[in-house]
C-alpha cells in the first residue's frame, strides 16, 4: 500500500516538469560568427595574411583610427591584413572588431620592431674624459 503514494509523487513531480516552458526558441535569432585567428603577428618588414570569416549574416570589420600602418581588405568570406614595414625598436599593435549582427569579436595585431644594433669597427675613436 506505502508504494501508490510513493508512485502517485513521482508521476505528479515527472508531468509538472515538463510544464511552464512557453519560450519560443525558433524566434531567437543567433547569428554565427567565427575568425580563423584571434591573434596576428606581422614580422618587421611587413607582408600580408589572410583571416577566414564565417557568418551567416552580412560582417564587418574595424580597427582604431592610429593604426595606419595597417590596412583592411574585407572580402565575401576573408579579411586581408597587409602592414608596412616598422622601422621603430618597439613592437606596435591593435585591435580589430569583428561584428556580425549581435556577435562580436576581437583580434590582436601586433608587428614586431627592429633589433636594436650597435656597429663598431677597429678604427680609434677618441672620447672626451670629462672631469
Amino acid at each position: 500500500m506505502k508504494k501508490y503514494p510513493i508512485l502517485c509523487s513521482l508521476v505528479l513531480l515527472l508531468s509538472a516538469g515538463s510544464c511552464g516552458n512557453d519560450f519560443d526558441y525558433s524566434t531567437q535569432e543567433v547569428n554565427l560568427l567565427e575568425v580563423s585567428s584571434r591573434m596576428v603577428t606581422f614580422s618587421t618588414e611587413g607582408s600580408s595574411q589572410e583571416l577566414e570569416v564565417s557568418s551567416d549574416v552580412e560582417w564587418t570589420v574595424s580597427k582604431s583610427e592610429d593604426s595606419a600602418w595597417l590596412t583592411i581588405s574585407q572580402k565575401p568570406e576573408c579579411l586581408v591584413l597587409t602592414a608596412t614595414a616598422n622601422d621603430a625598436i618597439l613592437e606596435r599593435e591593435t585591435i580589430l572588431l569583428v561584428e556580425a549582427g549581435e556577435r562580436k569579436m576581437e583580434i590582436k595585431v601586433k608587428q614586431k620592431g627592429v633589433k636594436p644594433s650597435f656597429t663598431a669597427s677597429k678604427e680609434t675613436m677618441p672620447f672626451v674624459w670629462g672631469g
